[in-house]
Formats: C-alpha cells, sequence, structure tokens
C-alpha cells in the first residue's frame, strides 16, 4: 500500500497470483478491508482477518477439456511447483497457465537474466493437448485456450471482491491493482 500512496492512489485491488491460486483483496482509503469470518474449504473460521477471495487459477493450474462438455475448463487441479508446469522441465507435462503463457508469448524463453531457461518445446506439446481436444488445428494459434479461461476466472474474482462488498463496479474498474508474487506481473493487466 506504501507504492500506491507513493503514487497518488488510495483505493485498489490487490492481486496475488501463485502456483495454484489468485487471491484479490479490496482496499479503500489505504485500509484492506477486514471481514468477521473467513471460509477455508467447507470450513467457515469466525474471526476477523484481511478480507481476501480467492479463486484456483494459478500459474500451475491445469487446462482440460472434459469429454462431456467438450468445454475448456481451468484447475481446480494442478501441478504445484514440483513437477510443475511443462515449462519448468521437472517432467510436468499436463497444460497449465504458465504453459500456455509460453506458448502465446507472454513469458520469454529465459529469466531472470538467463539463469532461468523455460523448456518452450514442452510447453508447446502440453498446450497441444488441450488445442487437439477442442478440434483445434496444430497449426491454429491456441489463444482460445487456458490463458483466456484462467483469465476469466481471475477477472470474475476482480469483479467480485468490490461488488460484493458495496463498491460499484464502476468505481472498482477504475482503481489500480497492486501485482505481487512470481506470476502476477504477467497476468494482472489481462
Amino acid at each position: 500500500m506504501w507504492t500506491a500512496e507513493q503514487c497518488g492512489y488510495s483505493d485498489l485491488i490487490t492481486f496475488d497470483m501463485g502456483v495454484t491460486s489468485t487471491d484479490v483483496a479490496l482496499v479503500q482509503g489505504l485500509t484492506p478491508r477486514i471481514g468477521r469470518e473467513t471460509k477455508v474449504g467447507d470450513l467457515t473460521v469466525r474471526a476477523s482477518s484481511v478480507d481476501v477471495r480467492t479463486v484456483g487459477a494459478g500459474g500451475g493450474s491445469i487446462a482440460h477439456v472434459p469429454e462431456l462438455t467438450r468445454a475448456l475448463r481451468v484447475g481446480p487441479q494442478s501441478a504445484g511447483a514440483d513437477p510443475g508446469p511443462a515449462a519448468y522441465g521437472k517432467g510436468g507435462a499436463e497444460p497449465t497457465v504458465t504453459d500456455a503463457n509460453v506458448v502465446l508469448g507472454y513469458l520469454p524463453p529465459t529469466l531472470a537474466g538467463g539463469e532461468i531457461t523455460l523448456d518452450v518445446a514442452a510447453s508447446h506439446a502440453a498446450v497441444k493437448k488441450v488445442a487437439e481436444s477442442m478440434g483445434l488445428g496444430s497449426t491454429e494459434p491456441p489463444r482460445p485456450g487456458s490463458s483466456t479461461s484462467s483469465t476469466r476466472t481471475r477477472s470474475v474474482a476482480c469483479g467480485s471482491c468490490p461488488s460484493s462488498r458495496g463498491s460499484t463496479p464502476a468505481t472498482s474498474r477504475w482503481s489500480p491493482s497492486a501485482a505481487q508474487d512470481r506470476c502476477t506481473p504477467t497476468r494482472s493487466a489481462s
């Protein structure tokens, strides 16, 4: 919130995308909203805490196309950090949000000044499985793939956070997003 204040913002939506989920919270007047209860799975914890909304769409969330619906789904299954996305080169083979980001060119082949090399070919192979399940040719761009579906899931979380807290979507639409964690800067603007 210090950065937001330095930039002249007092109202914002925090956005924290990790490997398995994305957390969003509403900050108004540089004060985070506090809730009286929190849900953890099916368990309700009645204690004051920062009011955070979580959705199961992180960088490791696995994309799949169920046979019954033939519609693209992302999560809640996750490749986790180990083996992680196919791009990590640690044996992961399932198509994840991170792999879609690699295939779409949102992530470069090397990160951290060249210290981390992503397995671009493995990402393409993983995403190809989803494209084929959707009847897309291998030469067609995977844009209708997991990135779009997971972005929609995170957008719903960002939109529901302020509106369920009494803020109008028109007000929150102009709120900046505070990006944090590993995956966040890549996806918070989408």
